[in-house]
């Protein structure tokens, strides 16, 4: 199974021009967590500075699962919440009866 910085990668959730997010297992407690990282493997300033800003906004939204961390990756930063084990909006839209 691939892991990346700590985190069991079990599947991906979204691929998105500039982003991936993926359904993992923290290796250090066994909890799980969602993570989103950078497409671009590397990435240029304004792409970073765009990601730590989306952790910053998250971290004050109420509504949105509990954010864990923003962590330096190799070349890239990656973000982790709390795993709630909801689908994504794609999938509900294209999975729910009419």
């Amino acid at each position: 199974m691939r892991s990346i910085n700590g985190y069991e990668i079990i599947d991906t959730i979204y691929e998105g021009k500039n982003s991936i997010i993926m359904r993992g297992i923290a290796q250090s407690n066994k909890k799980p967590v969602v993570i989103k990282t950078l497409r671009n493997e590397y990435p240029n300033q304004e792409e970073l500075a765009r990601f730590r800003r989306e952790y910053e906004i998250n971290l004050k939204a109420r509504e949105v699962s509990q954010i864990f961390s923003l962590e330096n990756s190799n070349d890239t930063l990656l973000m982790t919440w709390e795993d709630v084990g909801a689908d994504s909006l794609e999938h509900l839209l294209y999975n729910s009866p009419s």
